[in-house]
């Protein structure tokens, strides 16, 4: 029996509005969905340019590890230990970093966009030229640390320990620091505007809690 064209029309049209799983909107990602290495101890090994994206690596020891260029996207590093990592170029974008020690890592131009973390620890840490824009770490533990011409734009890095690291040419553009300690930080040539300056301390004056782009 012919169709008629109205039938076939209808038809067409159906197939081409009704949802196909090929073209389902994907689920919202999360850290740490990947392989599981939980408490893992790497100590001694070589691992510049190893591929942890998507790793639960919460509790695991890199201390002293070689990590230049490998991928931390999207990992789950709770408690997980860094110290004195050396770590050059490394991308651990979109990460959760509650409690992890970076304590004087080398993580030249290391890439840590988007990344949220409590109590984060980054003393005496080198992270010049790195990329900590869109960053929330809360409390982090700063103090000492190398930051010349790092970008922080937009990073939300309130109550911050940076008594004494050297900021010269970094970018806190729109950046949060309030209720800092910046105490005996360089900041020379780094770019303040729209950060947030409430309540930080800077060369032993507190900031008026409204104060954006300078201490007023």
């Amino acid at each position: 029996m012919r169709r008629s064209p109205l039938i076939i029309l209808a038809i067409a049209l159906a197939l081409v509005l009704v949802p196909t799983t090929a073209h389902a909107a994907p689920m919202d990602k999360a850290p740490g969905e990947g392989k599981d290495l939980y408490r893992k101890d790497f100590r001694g090994q070589q691992l510049a340019g190893a591929d942890f994206d998507d790793a639960y690596l919460a509790g695991a020891n890199f201390n002293g590890v070689s990590l230049g260029k490998a991928k931390l996207n999207w990992v789950v590093a709770s408690n997980a230990t860094f110290v004195k990592a050396r770590m050059q170029r490394v991308t651990m974008t979109n990460s959760v970093l509650d409690g992890t020690d970076f304590t004087s890592a080398d993580l030249r131009r290391a890439r840590f966009q988007d990344s949220t973390g409590e109590f984060p620890t980054m003393s005496r840490a080198n992270l010049s030229g790195a990329n900590l824009s869109n960053v929330y770490f809360l409390s982090p533990e700063m103090e000492g640390a190398k930051l010349v011409k790092a970008n922080l734009a937009g990073a939300e890095i309130g109550e911050a320990q940076l008594m004494g690291a050297d900021l010269t040419g970094a970018d806190l553009t729109n950046a949060d620091l309030r209720y800092a300690d910046l105490t005996g930080a360089t900041l020379t040539g780094a770019k303040l505007t729209g950060a947030k300056l409430g309540n930080a301390t800077i060369n032993g004056r507190t900031c008026a809690a409204d104060s954006v782009g300078a201490c007023r």
